[in-house]
Formats: C-alpha cells, structure tokens, sequence
C-alpha cells in the first residue's frame, strides 16, 4: 500500500512539474511577461511541435543557455500549437528534457498580434525574438539558426 501511494505521489508532483514550467498565455499576459524581464535579456523562440526546422535548432538554443547562465539571460520556448494541444506540447518538452521556460500561446487569430511583435513577420517559423534588459524588442530572425548565428545575435545585447 506505502508503495502505492508513493507512485500515486510520485506521478502527482512530476505531473506539477510539467504543467508549472509549461504555461498558457493568451497574448496580453504573453506581453506583460516579455516586459517583465527584470534587467534580463530574453531570448524568445517561437516553434511548433510539428515544425522539423524548430525542432532541429532546439539543442543550440539551450547550448547557448547553458553557456551563458551566469550572465542575466532567459530563454523562452513559445509554442504556437494550441492550446488544445497542451498534452502533446507536455509530451514533447517531457521527451526532449526541456527545463526552459515553455509557454503556449493561447493567441489564435494571428492578424491580430503578429504585426505587435514585427511589423514585418509573416508569421513563419521558426522565428526568434530577442528582449532586451528594458522590455524593448531589439532584435528578430526568422528562420533556423545555427549555434553561431544565435550568438552573433544575443551577444550585442549581453
């Protein structure tokens, strides 16, 4: 029975887990949270589950995480799957081990919120957003990007 109800606590909490780190968002508290950086740059990859070109440039967002963790940097993986696919963007961050932020961006009507984040982006994934210490929008890639091509663009922000 002790075991039992291990296990049962067991699958609870790591089941918190998950859902605590991922988040939705409808588009104003997605940009609340990008204005509340507190002297942090952050780096914002928009990305799909199904998009292979997002999911192939995963690794060097969090390498260029991991490399810069003592500086004030933050990454935030922002799914635009649905929110009624919250369970599969759950499974996908549980499988690939994903510790970032995550957040699904409950914002379906993309006419109404693309042009807020660039008045330029079409919407196209993979794109990446870069925020600087003050909130400000100061940088923004739309494509993949190599490891070298994401530090060429955080680094004049660091």
């Amino acid at each position: 029975m002790k075991k039992i109800l291990l296990i049962a606590w067991l699958l609870v909490y790591y089941t918190t887990f998950l859902y605590s780190q991922v988040k939705v968002l409808d588009f104003p508290q997605f940009q609340k949270r990008l204005q509340n950086s507190k002297d942090t740059v952050l780096v914002v990859n928009f990305w799909t589950t199904w998009c292979k070109e997002c999911v192939a440039e995963m690794p060097n967002f969090i390498k260029m995480n991991k490399v810069f963790q003592s500086e004030k940097i933050k990454l935030i993986f922002v799914s635009l799957d649905t929110k009624h696919q919250l369970k599969k963007v759950i499974s996908f961050v549980k499988r690939k081990k994903i510790k970032q932020e995550v957040i699904v961006l409950d914002a379906q009507d993309g006419n109404k919120w693309i042009d807020l984040i660039n008045p330029k982006w079409s919407g196209a994934i993979p794109t990446t957003l870069i925020v600087n210490k003050k909130g400000n929008y100061v940088a923004f890639h739309t494509g993949s990007l190599d490891y070298e091509a994401l530090l060429t663009l955080v680094n004049p922000y660091l």
